[in-house]
């Protein structure tokens, strides 16, 4: 979520590591607000994953005031998730293991982001 609307969905195995310490600043896991919005499942996930995914949601940049500034957040938070996976696979991990944000995933380009099924002539909630 960011400011409240739904912008995309979460693996489950990313949801547990946002649920870490040391990312309050850039992201908020609590009660999904929307739960007439159904999430995909990754087809290996646990009960408690589906659980969590159904019943979870995450905030991008709860505490950013403006779009520029939710955009620096989310910005160093994928950053941060792209050295965490570079970490985990320079330590023996299979690619396959590694369920957050290869650098090969990144399409390094500047994308618009809006609400799930907004005009394209919404403003964007990040840039």
């Amino acid at each position: 979520l960011v400011q409240g609307e739904q912008v995309g969905f979460v693996a489950a195995p990313l949801l547990h590591k946002l649920r870490g310490p040391g990312l309050s600043n850039a992201v908020e896991v609590g009660p999904n607000p929307l739960p007439h919005v159904v999430r995909r499942s990754d087809g290996e996930a646990t009960d408690e994953d589906v659980e969590d995914v159904a019943t979870l949601a995450v905030t991008l940049a709860p505490n950013a005031i403006s779009r520029e500034e939710r955009t620096r957040v989310v910005g160093a938070l994928v950053d941060a998730l792209v050295a965490d996976s570079e970490l985990l696979l320079s330590r023996g991990a299979a690619e396959d293991e590694v369920a957050f944000v290869p650098r090969a995933k990144l399409r390094d380009e500047l994308q618009d982001v809006r609400a799930l099924g907004a005009p394209l002539n919404d403003a964007p909630l990040l840039r």
